[in-house]
C-alpha cells in the first residue's frame, strides 16, 4: 500500500488509533473508498464510509489493511446476501481501470489481494451500531438489521422500515396504580392486582364486598317487613269481616240492598212483612244496645230533673209489636 509518494511499511503505530501514522491512513482510506464507490452501480446507495482499524497482513496476504465499513442505503439491491460479490468486484474492476489507483485519490494498492473479501457487519452485536430502542430486539439481516418492540408496548413508527425505533410502555396510573399496563394491538389493558377490578382496575373488590353485603340485608329486612305488613292486613281483614258478620243490623243491610222504584212510578209501600222484620230489628237493637256508650266514660249531656226540682217522669212504654200490627 503506497500512499503518493510514500510506501507504507507496518509499524505498531498503525495499532494505536490515537497516533498519527493511524489517523494520516484513515483520512486517506475514507477518500479512497469514496472516490471509488462514485465510480461503481452503488454510487446512489452509498452513504458514508469509516475505518474500524488498520492491522497486518498474514503470510498469505502480506502487507497493510485497512478494516473499512460501507454504510449503503437500505434498498432491494442493498439486501441481497449476493451483493456482497458484486461491491468486491466493481471495487476490484475500479482499481484495475485506474492502474492500482483507489478511486482518484493518493492511496495506491497493488491489484492482487487489494479486496480481500466484502462480508456483512453484525449491526446488533453493539449498541453504537444500531438505534434499535432499548427495550426493542435486534436481529441482524444481511446489510441491515431490524428492530422489534416487545408484543406489550406500542411502536408508534409511521413506516415498517423505522420499526423498534420507539417502544412506549402504558403508564402505571392507566390501571390505577393497582395493576399492570400493556398493550395489545395497540390499546392499553390492564392485569389488576389481587383484590381489584375493571378495566382500569378502579374498582375494590372489598368494598364491592361490603356494598353487595349491606345491600342483600337491606332487600332482606324490605322482605321481611312486607311479609309482616302482609300477614298483619290479612289478619285485620279477617277481623272486620267477622265483625261485621256478627251483627244483626249489619248482616241485614248488607244481604239487603234499598230498592228505588222506576222513574214515574209511584214509590213502594211498606208491607206486613216488612213492617215485622224492622220491629225484630229494633227489638234486636235494643237487646244488643248498640248506640249506648262506654259507662266508663259516660258524660252527662244535661241537668237532669232532679237537679232542678222537677218531678220524675215515668218511663214511656215501647210499643208493641201487636200496636205495630194493628
Amino acid at each position: 500500500m503506497t500512499v503518493f509518494p510514500v510506501q507504507i511499511s507496518w509499524d505498531e503505530k498503525l495499532s494505536d488509533k490515537e497516533s498519527e501514522p493511524y489517523q494520516q491512513l484513515s483520512y486517506e482510506a475514507v477518500k479512497a473508498i469514496d472516490s471509488a464507490f462514485s465510480m461503481t452501480p452503488f454510487s446512489d446507495d452509498f452513504v458514508s464510509g469509516s475505518v474500524d482499524s488498520i492491522v497486518r497482513g498474514g503470510p498469505q496476504h502480506p502487507g497493510v489493511y485497512v478494516n473499512f465499513t460501507v454504510l449503503l442505503s437500505e434498498t432491494p439491491e442493498t439486501v441481497r446476501p449476493a451483493v456482497a460479490g458484486d461491491i468486491h468486484q466493481h471495487l476490484v474492476g475500479v482499481i484495475r481501470r485506474r492502474s492500482n489507483n483507489v478511486g482518484a485519490s493518493a492511496l495506491w494498492v497493488t491489484p492482487e489481494g487489494s479486496v480481500i473479501n466484502v462480508r456483512d457487519v453484525d449491526e446488533c452485536s453493539s449498541p453504537d451500531l444500531n438505534d434499535c430502542h432499548t427495550l426493542a430486539t435486534c436481529t441482524n439481516t444481511w446489510g441491515a438489521f431490524k428492530c422489534t418492540c416487545p408484543n406489550t408496548t406500542l411502536d408508534p413508527a409511521p413506516v415498517a422500515s423505522r420499526a423498534g425505533r420507539e417502544c412506549r410502555s402504558c403508564a402505571a396510573s392507566h390501571c390505577s396504580d393497582r395493576g399492570l399496563c400493556h398493550y395489545n394491538n395497540g390499546q392499553p389493558y390492564c392485569t389488576c392486582s389481587s383484590g381489584y377490578y375493571g378495566s382500569t382496575c378502579e374498582m375494590d373488590g372489598e368494598v364491592i364486598g361490603v356494598s353487595v353485603g349491606a345491600s342483600l340485608a337491606a332487600a332482606l329486612v324490605i322482605a321481611i317487613t312486607l311479609a309482616a305488613l302482609l300477614s298483619w292486613s290479612r289478619k285485620w281483614s279477617r277481623e272486620q269481616k267477622a265483625l261485621g258478620m256478627g251483627s244483626p243490623v249489619f248482616s241485614f243491610m248488607a244481604a239487603n240492598t234499598i230498592k228505588t222504584p222506576p222513574v214515574g212510578q209511584p214509590p213502594y209501600q211498606v208491607t206486613l212483612e216488612e213492617r215485622m222484620r224492622w220491629a225484630q230489628i229494633a227489638e234486636a237493637m235494643v237487646q244488643a244496645n248498640h248506640y249506648a256508650g262506654d259507662p266508663s266514660q259516660s258524660v252527662a249531656t244535661r241537668p237532669s230533673s232532679a237537679m232542678f226540682g222537677y218531678p220524675t217522669l215515668p218511663p214511656v212504654p215501647l210499643p208493641r209489636s201487636d200496636i205495630l200490627c194493628g
